[in-house]
């Protein structure tokens, strides 16, 4: 059923949607209401509807406003941002710490890193609310860009845990691998790196098989110690934003430890630096 009613001070007429459906009345043509008689109307289409709306004046005006607000970078302005991207996205997590990171940037950098953050190429963001300060990160395009840079996804701090069948070495220098069967498989697969110590493997107390590339596990091995001979007990988590890496690479970095005889787990994921 269709109803009338007012709109400003035109009178309108009001479809159910069915009869919407169902009138094949076209959007934005012209109609004549004719009254035949009494109770009785014709709608008689005439034509397309004229323009009575006009198109935004200021819609060009503000497109050029906003190239004018976004002027073009220069060559060296691109080279700056690139390099500070690189910063970031290989730099450890504490050494990413507001403060602290604008003290690695030279004064030519500094106004263009300002503006990565207006532009949210970079942000800023707290682990948790025990921290103070916040620690930089690329924005998710950035970082996706900089994959190609070399560094693995476990080597990204705060990357999230992934299903244990998804790591990989190509991806992330690492495999964890819970069935021994397939951990047998692996290491026939992986014989020749093994052999040519390309590759390190090893079980852990948990009965979990950690794989790792030996130049990833090198790379990270030193810094992990360096920080357990400084507080002598730390946790896990803490282990792995010092050292700019995922929860994952830092576990296996200090199983390997383990075995080596450099430190020991007091207690669930807390290690202790045997002196």
């Amino acid at each position: 059923m269709a109803f009338s009613g007012k709109k400003d001070k035109h009178t309108v007429l009001i479809l159910s949607e069915q009869e919407s459906r169902d009138s094949g009345i076209e959007l934005n043509k012209e109609y004549e209401l004719v009254n035949a008689k009494k109770g009785i109307w014709l709608m008689v289409e005439t034509g397309n509807a004229k323009e009575t709306q006009p198109k935004p004046a200021e819609e060009k005006p503000v497109e050029k406003e906003e190239q004018k607000a976004k002027p073009k970078k220069s060559p060296r302005e691109v080279e700056l941002e690139a390099k500070i991207v690189e910063m970031i996205d290989s730099l450890p997590l504490g050494e990413r710490v507001e403060g602290k990171f604008e003290e690695k940037l030279s004064e030519e950098e500094k106004p263009v890193f300002e503006a990565m953050i207006k532009e949210s190429q970079v942000v800023a963001f707290r682990l948790s609310n025990k921290y103070k300060k916040a620690v930089y990160k690329l924005a998710a395009e950035k970082a996706g860009a900089a994959k190609d840079s070399g560094v693995k996804d476990a080597e990204r701090t705060g990357a999230p845990e992934k299903k244990i069948e998804e790591y990989s070495l190509e991806k992330d220098g690492i495999m964890v691998i819970k069935n021994e069967q397939r951990a047998k498989s692996i290491s026939a697969r992986l014989s020749k790196e093994i052999k040519e110590g390309k590759i390190k493997g090893i079980r852990g107390f948990d009965g979990v098989f950690y794989v790792v590339e030996e130049e990833l596990y090198k790379k990270y091995r030193e810094l992990a110690l360096k920080e357990l001979r400084v507080k002598e007990k730390l946790a896990l988590n803490d282990i792995a934003q010092k050292i700019g890496v995922s929860k994952t690479l830092a576990r296996i970095v200090c199983e390997f430890l383990k075995d080596e005889g450099e430190i020991i787990e007091k207690s669930k994921e807390t290690y202790q630096f045997i002196s």
